[in-house]
C-alpha cells in the first residue's frame, strides 16, 4: 500500500515539474517571438484641430502608449488598430505646440516614441493626410486629402504619364483619375504638395500594382534595315509581347527622340490595340529629318524606359516634304465683288450656283495621302498684309482683320486629290458686277481689236450691243467640287449672316470688294502698297503664335512688312517644304519665321496683269467708244502653285506662281483659244491654249 502511495506521488509530483517546465518554456518562447511596430515616426495634426492614427502592427496584447506634453490640448485612445489621437484648434497663439506620443511592449521589449505637433493656426500652414497610395490594378478615382490655410499651394506630378491622368484641385485636396494597368509590373508616380507661405513642399507617392495576367513586353526593334537611312524616315518601332488580353487597349506613352537629326516626329501617348494573345506593337515613325546624323529613340511605356534605338541618316541628295497637304491654288480676286454686302442686283445668278454668294474667294489645296478630317482634323490660316505691316506678337493667330481660320472636321480626301476651302458661294471665278454705269447705248459693235488690254482678242459675240445696259452674265458653280469647309464671308454681321473665323479671324475680314483674302496677289498687280497674304495648313485645329504650319504659301507684290520678325520679336513661323525650313540647311542655325534667313520667298505673278477696258461711252471718259477702264485686277484671275512632287514625296520641281485668267463667269478665256464656259478642269489640270501658265501641282501615286 504504502509502495503504491510512494509511486502515486511520484507520478503527480513528476506530472507537475513536467508541466511547470512546459509552461516556462511556452512563455520564454512567446517573448522571443513578440514584435511591435508602428507605421510613423511623426504625426502632424491640423492647427483647426482633429484626429490622427498611428496603427501599431504587434503580436502581444500587454502593449501600451503614453502622452507626454500634450496637457490640455492632445488625448489618446487605444483601438483594435493602433492609437487615434485628438487634438482641439491651436488658437491661442503663433506658436506650434508638440508632444510625444510612447507606445511599448514589455513582452516585445519596445519602445516606439512618435513625434505630435500642431502648427498654429495664426501662421500658414499645410498638411497632407496620407502620403503615400497603393492603388489596385483597376484603377478609380485617387484625393490625395490636403489641410492648409493658404491659397497659393500647388501640386505637380512626375512618372504618371498616360496613367494618372486628370489631375484638379477640389475644396479639400487634389483628385485624380488613376487609369486601368495593362503591364505585369507595378508602377509609381510623385505628386508633391508644396506651398511657397508655408514652406511645405510635401512628395505623395502613387504606386499601382501590376497584374501577372497582364501583357509582357518583350525588346523594341526596328522593322527593317536602319544602316544608313535617308532622309525620309518611314519605320516602325516593333515591340513584341505576349500574355495580351484581345481587344484591350493601352498607351504606349513615349517615343523620344534626340541626338543629331532635327525634324523626326516625337511619339507620345500611341494607343495599342491588342489583336492577339501574343504578337507584336508597331509604333509608326515618320518624318523628314532636316539635319543628318545619329538619331536616338528613347522607347517607354508609361515612364517605364523599355529600351534605346538608334538611326543614322544621311543625304540622298533630295528635298522631301513631311506633310500630307499642300496648297496649290488660290482666287484671291475673282470677278465682282469678293463679299457682297448683300445679295447683288447687277447680275442674274445661275441657278446651279450655290446660294446667295456670300463669299467668292476660296483656297485649292492636294492631298498627298489619304484623310478623314473626322477622325485627323486639320485647320487652314490665312493672312493679309499690307506692304508696311508686320506680323504681331500672335503671329498667324492674330485674328480679327489680318488673319482668318478655318478648321477641316468633316469630309475625306485621297491622294491626288483636290479640294477647297472658302467662302460659301462656291463659285468658280465671281460674277460680272459690272454696274449700269460702266455701259452705255451709245456703243454700237463697231470696236474690234482689244477687250483685255494686253490680249489680241475679237469683242466676242456675247458683248453687249447697241441698246444693251449690261452683260448678261451669271455664276459659273463648281458647288460639286470637294469642298471641305465654306463659310459666308460678308464684311460685317448684316442680318446675322456673316461668320467669324473659326477660333480667330473677325467677321469683318474685309471689304465687299475684297474678303478673307486681299486683291494683291491677284495677277502681279502694281500697286506698291499691297503686301503679301500668307496660307497656312495645320495638323489639328489648335494653333498660337508658336504652332508651327504643314504647309505655306506666301504671294504677292511687297514682303517687306510680313518679314519683319525683329520688330515684335514675331513672325510666321515656317514648316519645312520646297521654299522654306524651319532650320539652315547649312549651318544649322535655327530660323523659325518668315523673312529669317533663307525663308524670304514669296510668289508673285507668273506675267502682267491684265487690265479690261469695257465698251462705254467718251461721255463717261473714254475714246472710240471704249469706255473707262475697270478694276485692272478684277479679271477672275487664278493664281496657282504648281510644282510636282513625286511618289516618295521628294520635289522634283518646286512650287510656282503661275496664273490662268478665267475671265467672264459665263464665257471665257478667248485669249487661250477657247470659247466656251468656264470649268472645274481650267484649274485642276493642265489647261490647253495656256502654255506654262496653265500648269498645277501633279502629285505622282
Amino acid at each position: 500500500m504504502n509502495s503504491l502511495l510512494k509511486t502515486s506521488a511520484f507520478v503527480v509530483i513528476t506530472a507537475l515539474i513536467m508541466s511547470v517546465s512546459v509552461f516556462s518554456s511556452c512563455s520564454s518562447t512567446e517573448e522571443e517571438n513578440a514584435f511591435l511596430t508602428v507605421s510613423k515616426e511623426s504625426v502632424s495634426i491640423s492647427p483647426a484641430g482633429g484626429s490622427a492614427t498611428v496603427s501599431v502592427d504587434t503580436n502581444t496584447d500587454d502593449w501600451t502608449f503614453s502622452i507626454t506634453g500634450g496637457a490640455g490640448w492632445l488625448t489618446g485612445e487605444k483601438t483594435d488598430d493602433g492609437v487615434t489621437l485628438t487634438a482641439t484648434a491651436n488658437n491661442l497663439g503663433p506658436a506650434t505646440r508638440t508632444a510625444m506620443l510612447t507606445i511599448a511592449s514589455v513582452k516585445a521589449n519596445v519602445s516606439k516614441p512618435v513625434d505630435v505637433t500642431q502648427a498654429s493656426s495664426f501662421t500658414p500652414y499645410l498638411l497632407v493626410a496620407e502620403t503615400s497610395f497603393e492603388i489596385s490594378e483597376e484603377g478609380g478615382e485617387l484625393t490625395v486629402e490636403v489641410d492648409t490655410n493658404t491659397s497659393d499651394w500647388t501640386f505637380s506630378v512626375s512618372g504618371g504619364d498616360g496613367w494618372l491622368m486628370n489631375g484638379v484641385k477640389i475644396d479639400d485636396g487634389v483628385k485624380f483619375t488613376v487609369e486601368e494597368n495593362p503591364f505585369v509590373d507595378d508602377r509609381t508616380a510623385t505628386v508633391t504638395i508644396s506651398s511657397a507661405l508655408a514652406d511645405v513642399s510635401e512628395p505623395v507617392t502613387i504606386t499601382q500594382s501590376g497584374n501577372q495576367d497582364n501583357i509582357n513586353l518583350g525588346t523594341p526593334v526596328f522593322s527593317s534595315s536602319t544602316t544608313p537611312i535617308t532622309k525620309r524616315i518611314s519605320v516602325t518601332v516593333d515591340i513584341p509581347y505576349t500574355n495580351g488580353k484581345t481587344g484591350k487597349e493601352f498607351s504606349m506613352s513615349a517615343v523620344h527622340v534626340s541626338g543629331d537629326v532635327l525634324g523626326i516626329k516625337q511619339v507620345v501617348d500611341f494607343k495599342a490595340v491588342i489583336a492577339a494573345s501574343a504578337g507584336t506593337i508597331s509604333i509608326p515613325i515618320a518624318g523628314v529629318p532636316i539635319t543628318t546624323g545619329t538619331a536616338k529613340f528613347d522607347i517607354a511605356c508609361n515612364e517605364q524606359p523599355l529600351a534605346q534605338l538608334t538611326l543614322t541618316v544621311i543625304d540622298d541628295g533630295k528635298r522631301y516634304y513631311p506633310g500630307t497637304i499642300l496648297v496649290t491654288g488660290s482666287m484671291s480676286d475673282p470677278r465682282g465683288n469678293d463679299a457682297p454686302t448683300d445679295n447683288v442686283t447687277w447680275y442674274n445668278p445661275n441657278l446651279n450656283a450655290n446660294g446667295n454668294g456670300y463669299g467668292y474667294e476660296y483656297v485649292q489645296f492636294i492631298a498627298l495621302e489619304d484623310i478623314d478630317f473626322s477622325v485627323t482634323p486639320y485647320s487652314v490660316v490665312v493672312c493679309k498684309n499690307t506692304a508696311t505691316q508686320t506680323p504681331t506678337a500672335k503671329g498667324w493667330s492674330e485674328g480679327g482683320t489680318r488673319s482668318y481660320k478655318f478648321n477641316l472636321t468633316e469630309g475625306t480626301v485621297t491622294r491626288g486629290e483636290f479640294f477647297y476651302v472658302g467662302g460659301d458661294a462656291k463659285a468658280l471665278n465671281g460674277y460680272s458686277s459690272n454696274a449700269n454705269d460702266y455701259y452705255y447705248n451709245s456703243y454700237d459693235g463697231t470696236i474690234k481689236d482689244k477687250l483685255w488690254k494686253g490680249y489680241e482678242v475679237r469683242i466676242p459675240d456675247w458683248a453687249p450691243q447697241n441698246a444693251g445696259t449690261y452683260q448678261s452674265a451669271g455664276i459659273t458653280s463648281i458647288k460639286d467640287a470637294k469642298w471641305i469647309r465654306t463659310k459666308k464671308i460678308r464684311p460685317d454681321e448684316a442680318e446675322g449672316i456673316g461668320e467669324a473665323g473659326d477660333g480667330f479671324g473677325a467677321v469683318n475680314i474685309g471689304s465687299a470688294a475684297a474678303g478673307f483674302l486681299s486683291n494683291a496677289p491677284n495677277a502681279g498687280a502694281a500697286l506698291t502698297s499691297f503686301g503679301v497674304d500668307g496660307i497656312a495648313v495645320y495638323e489639328g485645329i489648335d494653333v498660337d503664335a508658336n504652332t508651327v504650319p504643314m504647309d505655306v504659301v506666301f504671294f504677292g507684290n511687297n514682303a517687306n512688312g510680313a518679314r519683319n520678325y525683329i520688330t515684335t520679336g514675331m513672325g510666321y513661323t515656317v514648316p519645312l517644304n520646297d521654299w522654306y525650313s524651319p532650320i539652315d540647311l547649312t549651318t544649322k542655325e535655327a530660323q523659325p519665321y518668315f523673312g529669317q534667313g533663307g525663308n524670304t520667298t514669296f510668289l508673285s505673278a507668273g506675267h502682267a496683269e491684265l487690265t479690261m477696258a469695257l465698251p462705254g461711252s467718251p461721255a463717261a471718259g473714254g475714246t472710240d467708244g471704249v469706255g473707262v477702264v475697270s478694276n485692272g485686277r478684277d479679271c477672275s484671275a487664278f493664281f496657282k502653285f504648281a510644282g510636282e512632287l513625286g511618289a516618295d514625296n521628294s520635289w522634283i520641281k518646286k512650287r510656282e506662281p503661275k496664273t490662268v485668267y478665267l475671265l467672264e463667269p459665263k464665257y471665257h478665256l478667248e485669249h487661250y483659244g477657247l470659247n466656251r464656259t468656264a470649268q472645274l478642269s481650267d484649274i485642276e489640270t493642265n489647261l490647253v491654249g495656256a502654255g506654262d501658265q496653265g500648269a498645277v501641282m501633279i502629285v505622282h501615286k
